[in-house]
């Protein structure tokens, strides 16, 4: 199910858990550590000319320049129409229901990960 996975997040601590723990569960699986949403967007218009688009995408959502739903959005009008985008989990430290409520209303966030990634919360999300 993941085989080449963004993790965007500006903590460099969570990206290198999140990344440990996604190698330990799908050893198969590209994960590829971005600590900037702007620099994100940069990987993914790159991806896209290439045909290398990523399976999944694990988003902070309290980032500085770029937050994740200025993200979300940007994504959203740069992905081909007709299908085939990444699914977007927010992963993230807020329990804000209003921040959970508007990642939703996005049509690519598939759900909101409360942090730390985990073997268990990625089973959950593999069936």
């Amino acid at each position: 199910m993941f085989k080449k996975v963004y993790i965007i997040d500006d903590d460099e601590v969570t990206l290198y858990l999140t990344e440990l723990v996604l190698s330990l569960y799908a050893p198969n699986c590209i994960s590829i550590g971005i600590p900037d949403a702007k620099e994100a967007i940069s990987c993914l218009q790159q991806d896209i000319g290439n045909g290398a688009m990523p399976s999944h995408i694990f988003l902070d959502l309290n980032m500085p320049v770029m937050d994740g739903h200025q993200f979300i959005d940007k994504v959203s009008r740069l992905l081909p129409s007709g299908g085939g985008h990444p699914i977007v989990y927010v992963l993230t430290s807020s329990i804000s229901e209003t921040d959970k409520t508007a990642c939703l209303q996005h049509e690519l966030v598939l759900g909101v990960i409360e942090k730390p990634l985990t073997f268990e919360k990625l089973e959950e999300l593999n069936n």
